[in-house]
Order: C-alpha cells, then structure tokens, then sequence
C-alpha cells in the first residue's frame, strides 16, 4: 500500500486516528480499470469497498436492458448498498461499474462487521451515508417519476459539466432512457444556443439557461455539487 492510500484513508477519519489505522489494518488495496465490474447483481459480497480514488457508478438494469444510475461513489465514499447488502447478509442488488481508473480499500466482509461493532464513529461514517444516498435515491425516484428527460439531462449537464466527457448511451444509461431520446434533447438545446455538442462531449455554454430548462436556481459553480 501506498502512502497516498494512506493518507486518503486518513483524511477520510481524520477526527478518528484510531480508527483510520483500523482500517488500514483491515483492508487491502484493489485497481480497477474504467468500465470493470466491481460487484454483479445478486452476487454475495466478500468485501466491503472504501474508493480511494476514480469513481464508481451503480445502477440497476431492468427487463428490458435499460440502466438508470443510482449514485456515483467517490474518493473517501463507500457503496452503501454494498455495506446494506453485508450488515443484512442479502445479496447485492444492483451492479457498480468503475467510470475512471479506480482504486479501492477492500475491507473484507468480517473485518467490516467488526469495525461496524467496534467503532461508534464508524457506525455513524456508514449511516451518514446511507442517510444521504436515501434522499438522493427518493429524489431520484421524483425525478423518474415527475419531471421531463430534458430536466433531467439539463440537470446532469449542470452537475457534470461545464465540459461533459460522455457519449449520449452513456448519459442515456445514467438518466435510464433511450440514446434517441437524449439526442434529441440535446439538438434542441444545441438550437437554443444552452450547449455545444459533438462526438463523445457536451459543452455548456449557457448555464442560466441550462437551469432554467432543469427547473433549479442558479447559476452557481458547476464544480460545487455533491452526487
């Protein structure tokens, strides 16, 4: 193990040295290369995942073969429905796909356990985070459910921009709609002069257009946003 692992895991339990050095004792460094997966659906885990650097996207595929993301997981973050799918000892329900070139701090399944029993700040570390994910899914789930695949997209666009690395499949699976669909939207919003697009990339050009479409107040630093 690195020391830049090191001090990830650290900074990530930096009021808790005690239990950072628990966790750099329990665990193990894994790699993983943009677009591997991690976990499978329905697979029972052997490891709880801590990334430490890159990103992990998880999603669910429905009969159909359409993905729609759940969240993303990020440096000093774990995947929650992995540590859900371990504290309940019930099979992982969704699948998570590295998105960059990815390093992981595996915890295996009875070292988390203990560190869960054992350290009330990592108790809390954990359900904070399951606390977050469960708003950001309910919102998901609003958004599903009520608003167009133009707000959503001018929404991911926000979130991710100002300079969107991606293919439309790609943010047709994280939005769970078709690649013809966001294609579309985003002829329409290339006419209206709100972003520039090509092979592979979205450039937002104009931002307080862009949250006017998504339905947001703004603008604000397309950097500061949470996942």
């Amino acid at each position: 193990m690195g020391d830049a692992t090191k001090r990830r895991i650290r900074e990530t339990f930096e009021a808790h040295p005690a239990l950072a050095e628990a966790v750099i004792e329990a665990g193990a460094l894994a790699e993983a290369r943009a677009g591997e997966t991690l976990f499978a659906e329905g697979g029972l885990l052997e490891a709880m995942p801590l990334v430490v650097s890159g990103r992990v996207r998880v999603f669910r595929t429905t009969a159909d073969g359409a993905e729609i993301t759940q969240y993303e997981v990020d440096p000093g973050e774990i995947c929650v429905i992995a540590a859900a799918s371990i504290l309940s000892h019930k099979p992982y329900p969704a699948q998570a796909v590295a998105t960059a070139p990815t390093a992981i701090w595996r915890m295996p399944r009875a070292a988390f356990r203990s560190l869960f029993d054992a350290y009330p700040a990592f108790r809390r570390f954990v359900f904070d985070q399951m606390t977050r994910r469960f708003f950001l899914v309910m919102g998901l789930v609003e958004e599903v459910a009520f608003m167009s695949v133009e707000a959503r997209l001018a929404g991911y666009l926000l979130h991710h921009g100002p300079a969107v690395t991606a293919t439309h499949q790609e943010i047709a699976a994280h939005l769970g709609t078709a690649r013809e669909v966001v294609t579309r939207a985003l002829r329409k919003m290339e006419r209206s002069g709100i972003v520039d697009a090509g092979r592979g990339r979205v450039a937002v050009r104009d931002e307080a257009a862009l949250h006017a479409v998504a339905g947001t107040s703004g603008p604000r630093s397309l950097c500061d946003r949470g996942h």
